[in-house]
């Protein structure tokens, strides 16, 4: 298995947060990112987030800055206004 590099993480909330602090940690600041639109973009960057009561910086970054980066996101994430769903599951236990 190769080693991971570069980590985009999608949502900020508590789990989010602790996740990125434990990564940020062991992989450095450069190669992880928050990724979220624009407006919530611009409005984050200021913010200071506390981890276990003490700040901590996180990188977070816009559809925009995300698609040069190595490891990018799956390419369908920046479809503008339109919300990113996932992949459709077809299957068995789909009922028509």
């Amino acid at each position: 298995m190769k080693p991971i590099k570069n980590v985009t993480i999608i949502g900020m909330g508590a789990l989010g947060t602790l996740f990125g602090y434990e990564i940020q940690s062991k992989i450095g600041r450069e190669n992880v990112a928050f990724l979220m639109d624009e407006a919530r973009c611009e409005k984050n960057k200021t913010a200071v987030y506390k981890v276990n009561g003490e700040p901590f910086d996180f990188r977070i970054i816009s559809p925009k800055e995300a698609a040069g980066r190595p490891g990018r996101p799956h390419h369908r994430i920046d479809q503008g206004d339109r919300p990113y769903r996932g992949p459709r599951h077809h299957g068995a236990s789909r009922r028509r």
